[in-house]
């Protein structure tokens, strides 16, 4: 059938099958501009990504706890720092720890999921009077996407 195609069929059907072939490259190929999405979270050992985002959530306590506002947010999504600026944390954290005495230390730190498939890490954290619970939700790239505050038992 081949060889009896006119060369100029030939010739668009050669053209259209590279095309397509340099079409599916270019999809493939991801773009590294600052224009293109964020790269995928790289696949590491699900142990080992548990652990950096606990290590975050450790962080940010203790961030709140000490009054470092301004470095809260490093490791906050872009639509989180927008949301959540420093000075609403800054209202937040201290309407929730100024009854509660003195810090005395984090007591324990526990990784899980939300109702929303969600990776949550919640640090407890032992004042005078009460515990307090930092709850840090993580996205895909395991930026922060929430952040809350709770007194507890």
């Amino acid at each position: 059938m081949w060889k009896s195609l006119p060369s100029s069929q030939k010739t668009a059907i050669l053209v259209a099958i590279i095309s397509g072939i340099f079409g599916l490259i270019a999809v493939l190929i991801p773009r590294w501009d600052k224009d293109s999405s964020p790269a995928p979270a790289p696949v590491e050992d699900a142990w080992i990504r548990k652990e950096k985002r606990e290590t975050i959530a450790r962080k940010i306590s203790n961030h709140l706890i000490h009054k470092r506002y301004d470095e809260v947010n490093d490791d906050f999504s872009e639509e989180l720092k927008a949301y959540l600026p420093v000075s609403k944390i800054r209202i937040v954290t201290d309407s929730v720890t100024t009854t509660l005495g003195s810090f005395v230390e984090q007591t324990a730190t526990k990784s899980e999921k939300d109702g929303y498939n969600n990776n949550v890490v919640i640090v407890t954290n032992r004042f005078t009077t009460r515990n307090v619970l930092v709850m840090v939700i993580f996205d895909d790239y395991d930026k922060v996407r929430g952040l809350f505050l709770q007194p507890s038992q």
